[in-house]
């Protein structure tokens, strides 16, 4: 009977990761070799979790940011299909967070007021494409548009109630 492998990963805080993210970016810019994925190994750390702070080049265009939306499964569905189309009362505004567990506060928070299963969103959004944004503290980014692309969404992720 084989030993039962152990989980190396870090318990890190949001500072850290920053930090570790800027490490990287330091580090990748020295030699593109180096993979985010590797990197994250190396610290002990989830990739996705490092992701959300790194602006990433696809095909030689873009500047990419991973960020989180907290919704309910059945909205979920109808942005992977018709994309990101706020209501009315939101203002034509889409609420994204660098922090996935924002999104999860806030998912949950929906899906009980709609009785529904809560799910987070995550996202790989282009901020040459979608230009109109502006940051609220920290965390929180807001764009500005009328509809944005369903293929932003990279992972739905469900939560439990």
């Amino acid at each position: 009977m084989g030993k039962k492998q152990k989980n190396y990963q870090m318990n890190f805080q949001e500072t850290d990761i920053e930090w570790l993210a800027n490490e990287y970016k330091k580090r990748n810019n020295a030699d593109p070799s180096v993979t985010l994925e590797d990197f994250a190994i190396q610290y002990g750390v989830l990739a996705d979790r490092l992701r959300i702070y790194v602006y990433q080049e696809r095909d030689g265009y873009g500047n990419f940011i991973t960020l989180w939306h907290g919704t309910t499964m059945s909205r979920a569905e109808s942005i992977i299909e018709d994309g990101f189309r706020p209501g009315r009362e939101s203002k034509r505004r889409i609420f994204f967070t660098k922090n996935p567990n924002t999104a999860r506060r806030y998912a949950k928070k929906r899906a009980k007021n709609e009785q529904d299963q809560p799910v987070i969103v995550m996202c790989s959004i282009d901020l040459e494409r979608y230009t109109d944004y502006e940051w609220q503290g920290n965390e929180v980014l807001v764009f500005r548009y009328e509809c944005m692309d369903g293929q932003v969404v990279k992972r739905v992720n469900p939560l439990r109630n």
